[in-house]
């Protein structure tokens, strides 16, 4: 029996190796040929050109016409010579090109995987293009896979596609949690460890995972933990991510936290485990989001999670028992949630415990993978 071909892209590989590798590695060994696509540097291709097929398109995040149109010829040569019964694209310049791409090209089965809505986060006419976008992908897929029902519910009264034509799989999210990666049973060695270097002591520690600028809620976060601060100078915030120079933060909030002695910018760090077990409670105050794995790892190390009331972050956790919710935008109500649950030890372990069972239940990686790959065999099985 022929395997059916299938061609995973997205824009940059780090996208791809976090979010795809796990689940094309599935398939490909339950009856998949896999090819991968997007912009590779050669530390990729080393790593995974013996387990998938590598096609390197350089592609750039934002606008970028010249770039966007030699995609899109290389794209379409490679469509027209290997014939994919499916391609599966995410991430809004590769959607948006593949998603062109396969439908000149006749591809079968053209699945977008819509793991986050870019334009929400967009104002003027940055919205209006990454919206028609957004629009011409939707349109051009034969499957939609939104993170959420939510973000369906969401993308459907925008008008970007019909209901009938997107399903969720699962409970949500992308690829689940590695619970071997984010292993509980090493917590509390990792804890004390990181908690020595950092000479963090027994303080509570709020914790941030992510990119670090405006639209992920990090001014908020700053101007809230500068006034739980200004109160109680014995919390810490320990932040993970490298900051996004295109879009900086407030720049008066930012020099306050550089030399706040309560604020750690951590910067990219590999071994996110390892910074994760120091924290005490995590801090997600994302304006936009496709599902967010990092508080499903967070739930993983037993964190309960303050996170915003948007599509995504709460449908992750369930109010009041596994987090809180605070509305986006709103730096009184995060202040508010971080001293509520900062102050309160009982709760946090009540949350914690909580967030760990509802993970395992919902989320453990083995469990997404086998429904992703019921999924594609479903959309597969309806080629005409």
């Amino acid at each position: 029996m022929n395997k059916a071909k299938l061609c995973a892209i997205t824009t940059v590989s780090v996208t791809m190796k976090t979010f795809v590798v796990p689940m094309m590695d599935h398939l490909q060994k339950n009856g998949y040929d896999v090819t991968l696509l997007c912009s590779m540097d050669q530390v990729f291709i080393r790593q995974y050109q013996n387990l998938f097929k590598c096609v390197s398109v350089q592609m750039k995040r934002g606008i970028d016409p010249l770039g966007a149109l030699r995609a899109i010829w290389k794209m379409y040569r490679l469509f027209r010579k290997e014939r994919f019964d499916m391609i599966q694209y995410a991430t809004p310049n590769a959607a948006f090109y593949a998603a062109i791409i396969g439908w000149l090209t006749r591809t079968p089965k053209r699945v977008y995987c819509q793991w986050g809505i870019r334009y929400v986060g967009c104002n003027g006419w940055e919205r209006v293009i990454f919206r028609l976008m957004e629009k011409v992908t939707c349109s051009l897929s034969t499957d939609i896979r939104p993170a959420s029902r939510k973000n369906l519910n969401f993308a459907v009264g925008e008008n970007l596609y019909r209901a009938e034509k997107a399903d969720v799989v699962g409970d949500g999210g992308t690829i689940g949690v590695d619970l071997k990666r984010f292993d509980i049973s090493k917590k509390a060695k990792l804890r004390y460890e990181t908690r020595t270097k950092l000479s963090f002591g027994n303080s509570v520690v709020f914790g941030y995972v992510g990119t670090v600028r405006p639209d992920k809620g990090c001014n908020e976060l700053l101007a809230a933990f500068k006034s739980l601060w200004e109160k109680n100078n014995s919390f810490r915030l320990l932040i993970l991510g490298e900051e996004f120079d295109q879009d900086p933060l407030n720049p008066n909030l930012r020099q306050w936290a550089v030399e706040c002695d309560g604020v750690y910018f951590a910067g990219g760090v590999f071994d996110v485990p390892r910074y994760m077990a120091a924290m005490d409670i995590l801090v997600h105050p994302s304006y936009r989001e496709g599902f967010s794995m990092v508080i499903q790892e967070a739930a993983a190390f037993g964190l309960p999670v303050i996170t915003t009331d948007i599509p995504g972050p709460s449908e992750v956790i369930e109010e009041n028992v596994t987090g809180l919710l605070v509305p986006p935008k709103d730096t009184a109500s995060l202040f508010g949630a971080m001293e509520r649950l900062g102050e309160d030890t009982n709760l946090q372990k009540m949350m914690g415990e909580a967030g760990l069972e509802r993970d395992i239940k919902l989320f453990e990686r083995s469990i997404m993978l086998d429904k992703v790959l019921k999924d594609r065999n479903t959309i597969l099985a309806r080629i005409s």
